[in-house]
């Protein structure tokens, strides 16, 4: 490949302010994205989507190819959350205030969705907002044609991933581990159909926890996953 990929360093914050943080890297995706160069976050908790979101929002008022966006979420869980306090389960609630905030339509795909691992109210709060979601038991069986009808409509995508979303044997190093989970192979099979769209615009990778990671196996599963990515 002749794409170049660059290391932008962390974004701290003194007083760990969880918005502090989401407005700094707002500020650089919104700059990478102003110089027409794909950010790919690393995190740690999901909430950093809403971070990166932001900087979609803002980098959407001097480009216009960003206002028809799809977010395509490989998760277990919605994450669509109400909750006064923020964390890593009301990213994607967030980034829907956000985003009707600013008058934009909130288009929200969510594949490998644990059935157990989420509240009746979370599928409820999904239906409310026209969430697409596939559910983990039948990921394997979606191709890549019906996939990328799903997202044809949009001129963008904001593609973030959730390591839960795979099989805890393939990886541990997360805090809340899939008892059932979607394989790597239809995980990196679907990401390689969204990206020959040429239509992603941003990536995320979330959750990564080393803590709980068995020979750095998790680490090793994730940075493939970049390399497909890049």
């Amino acid at each position: 490949s002749n794409r170049s990929c660059y290391y932008l360093g962390d974004v701290i914050t003194k007083d760990e302010s969880l918005e502090e943080l989401q407005i700094q890297l707002a500020d650089k995706v919104c700059e990478l994205l102003g110089h027409d160069i794909i950010p790919i976050v690393l995190g740690g908790g999901h909430e950093v989507a809403r971070g990166s979101h932001l900087g979609v929002i803002k980098a959407n008022q001097s480009d216009t190819t960003l206002t028809n966006l799809a977010i395509v979420n490989f998760d277990a869980h919605f994450d669509l959350r109400k909750s006064k306090v923020a964390s890593s389960g009301t990213p994607f609630s967030q980034i829907e205030q956000d985003r009707r905030g600013q008058n934009l339509d909130f288009s929200y795909f969510v594949l490998g969705v644990s059935e157990p691992s989420n509240t009746q109210a979370l599928f409820e709060r999904a239906a409310e907002l026209n969430c697409s979601y596939i559910l983990d038991f039948d990921f394997d069986s979606i191709t890549n044609h019906q996939f990328i009808e799903m997202v044809e409509p949009f001129d963008a995508i904001h593609l973030s991933i959730d390591l839960d979303v795979l099989q805890a044997s393939v990886m541990p190093a997360v805090s809340a581990p899939a008892s059932y989970g979607v394989t790597l192979f239809s995980l990196e099979r679907l990401i390689r159909a969204l990206l020959a769209t040429k239509k992603v615009r941003l990536v995320e990778l979330a959750e990564l926890n080393p803590t709980y990671d068995i020979d750095n196996h998790g680490a090793k599963i994730a940075s493939r996953l970049i390399h497909t990515i890049v």
